[in-house]
């Protein structure tokens, strides 16, 4: 599903810098999703090379542990929790299109109940990890964060 721009919507894009972004990020998700599908892992990591992502980079913005890093490496994680799932895709901000298709690959899909999490996923691409899940928690979504990461605790 290519967009090739028409003369007129180059221009358009070129006025506006936040229309130029979105366009970028448009071409690159479409690129992402014309590949074959992959497994979780294979995704996973495929992610963390396209957002040039360092192990330390990675530990910090998804507070996903070392191993899990390295797991993700090697391809050997199967079956993920959704709480981890869903720290990888908060913490790299993969917005909500690239976010629900690693959920799916996991073995996950959002329902009607889980509407905070989509809303986070589709909405809130950007934020921390930690202004993420307060809005979960405040509206009465289990937290994404492990315990030892929790501020105040």
């Amino acid at each position: 599903m290519s967009y090739a721009l028409e003369t007129a919507d180059r221009e358009l894009f070129k006025n506006s810098e936040e229309l130029k972004i979105f366009h970028e990020e448009y071409v690159e998700e479409d690129e992402f999703l014309s590949k074959p599908t992959l497994n979780f892992a294979q995704t996973a990591w495929a992610h963390i090379e396209r957002l040039h992502c360092s192990r330390t980079e990675f530990v910090e913005k998804t507070l996903l542990s070392e191993g899990m890093y390295k797991r993700l490496l090697r391809k050997t994680v199967i079956r993920p929790t959704f709480q981890t799932v869903m720290q990888f895709c908060v913490g790299l901000s993969l917005g909500g299109i690239l976010s629900e298709q690693l959920l799916e690959l996991a073995g996950y899909k959002l329902n009607a109940q889980q509407l905070a999490y989509k809303k986070i996923l589709h909405s809130y691409c950007g934020h921390s990890i930690y202004e993420c899940d307060e809005i979960l928690v405040a509206l009465g979504n289990p937290s994404i964060i492990p315990g030892q990461y929790k501020v105040g605790e």
